[in-house]
């Protein structure tokens, strides 16, 4: 909430509660991976994406997969990223948009590896940029500098949105936590 890097990140202690009024908002529009359900869960190896399922479903994910970690800003440090300018934080993270793409299609990789075993759903907890960049990845706009994506410029998506991925038409659907508006 603060815009700074958390330290550590992946240990992370961030989640305590369970987030009023998600289920009603949110979460009505998740596969509930029920007892002999084909839903697959995975999340990133993050402690507050572990923690995030944990309260959702009440179990941990089935998989742990770095794949779905988020993209490195290790370097921001103490810095807010909204206060810098595209060269200060070029200069400090040097992620390219070969880079980021590159992450996209080992997910795609993945996405496809999960559907040829037959799951019906996979839900996947991770992190805001990179769920910010696999909508301009799907949506055809792979080149977008890592400091636009930061930035929500393009599209913005908020701690505890959802975004759903229909592989076969390479659409997505965006629910929102913070009001019931959809985008496509």
């Amino acid at each position: 909430m603060t815009g700074k890097m958390a330290q550590n990140y992946d240990e992370a202690d961030i989640i305590k509660d369970y987030p009023e009024g998600w289920n009603e908002k949110v979460g009505k529009y998740l596969p509930l991976p029920l007892n002999g359900s084909n839903t697959l869960v995975i999340s990133s190896p993050a402690k507050r994406c572990q923690q995030t399922c944990k309260l959702v479903f009440g179990f941990e994910p089935a998989m742990i997969n770095q794949t779905f970690g988020e993209f490195d800003c290790a370097a921001l440090g103490d810095r807010k990223f909204w206060e810098m300018t595209r060269d200060e934080f070029e200069k400090l993270v040097p992620l390219t948009p070969f880079d980021m793409q590159n992450r996209a299609e080992e997910i795609r990789k993945c996405m496809h590896q999960f559907k040829n075993l037959h799951y019906e759903h996979v839900i996947i907890f991770t992190h805001g940029m990179l769920i910010r960049y696999m909508y301009h990845f799907i949506n055809h706009n792979p080149n977008i500098s890592a400091y636009d994506v930061i930035n929500s410029n393009g599209f913005e998506f908020s701690n505890l949105d959802l975004m759903t991925w229909d592989l076969e038409k390479m659409t997505t659907e965006v629910y929102r936590y913070d009001d019931k508006k959809m985008v496509c």
